[in-house]
């Protein structure tokens, strides 16, 4: 199993783009993963109507996506009724971020997908994730209704996973520019490429330390997975070892962010902090495993 490609994000980008202008596209994946159906709800929640056609009559991608709560994430009823087995240890369906309790059980149940909890592994996942998820729970447009969305999966044939998270808020730039440390951030920065590193906040001394996407993108990269971040039109990539940013073709209104790994290689969210300089007094990343 092949890992996500920039290319099949910027295509996806751009056929939400069209559903959005047009209300259909016939641009569909051959095969669906999490973040498909990110950008799918999201596209959804900005047009505010679900009655667009995404592949025709195509029943068998309608009961996947009422598998994948598509529908009831968005607070609608779904146009086909499923049986929806437990999903315990392979998916876990698209989720909305309401409020922090809702944060919370979406970073744990997330974190078991992944195996029992207490070993590093999910430790490391649950860590990881809180904090990205906290962070898209943070900056999306609570006033709009336009709430942040999880969904993952999980492959044991291919050793392969994948979570999604996905908000229809001001965006990584704008975010970072809300802080006098980066307010005069030129255009020739990749703002992306600048959220990911150690330290870089919005936020600072209101909890958070700018650590959440760097220890997110470490631990991807440490496993030799795939990292992702789009926010507007701009991108950050860390996959097979190489990375690579820039500006997207097709506008994304809001924040994505990708992790994608190897599940038969360990995560370990120890080696991203022994990487790190020591902590100062304060710092609130956590060392107890």
């Amino acid at each position: 199993m092949q890992f996500t490609r920039l290319d099949d994000i910027t295509g996806t980008i751009s056929a939400m783009n069209e559903v959005e202008q047009t209300g259909q596209t016939e641009r569909t994946p051959a095969f669906y993963r999490p973040f498909h159906f990110v950008l799918l709800a999201l596209t959804m929640q900005r047009c505010g109507s679900p009655d667009f056609q995404l592949t025709g009559n195509d029943a068998k991608f309608a009961a996947y996506a009422a598998r994948m709560n598509l529908w009831e994430a968005l607070g609608k009823v779904p146009p086909i009724t499923v049986n929806k087995h437990d999903a315990t240890g392979r998916f876990h369906p698209l989720t909305r971020l309401d409020n922090p309790d809702a944060v919370d059980e979406v970073s744990l149940k997330l974190s078991h997908l992944f195996g029992p909890p207490g070993n590093e592994n999910v430790r490391s996942i649950d860590i990881a994730v809180s904090e990205v998820v906290g962070n898209s729970y943070a900056h999306s447009s609570i006033r709009t209704g336009l709430r942040g969305l999880v969904c993952a999966q999980k492959w044991p044939g291919g050793n392969k996973a994948q979570i999604a998270i996905g908000d229809c808020g001001i965006g990584v730039r704008r975010s970072l520019m809300c802080s006098p440390e980066h307010q005069d951030m030129s255009l020739s920065v990749n703002a992306c490429e600048l959220a990911t590193q150690y330290e870089v906040t919005s936020k600072r001394g209101a909890g958070h330390s700018g650590y959440g996407l760097t220890l997110a993108r470490q631990l991807i990269e440490n496993n030799g997975g795939a990292f992702f971040l789009i926010s507007n039109d701009e991108y950050y990539v860390s996959s097979a070892g190489r990375t690579q940013f820039g500006r997207l073709a097709d506008h994304l209104p809001g924040t994505l962010v990708i992790m994608e790994w190897n599940t038969h290689i360990p995560l370990s969210a120890r080696r991203v902090y022994d990487s790190w300089p020591s902590p100062d007094e304060g710092d609130d990343y956590d060392f107890d495993f």
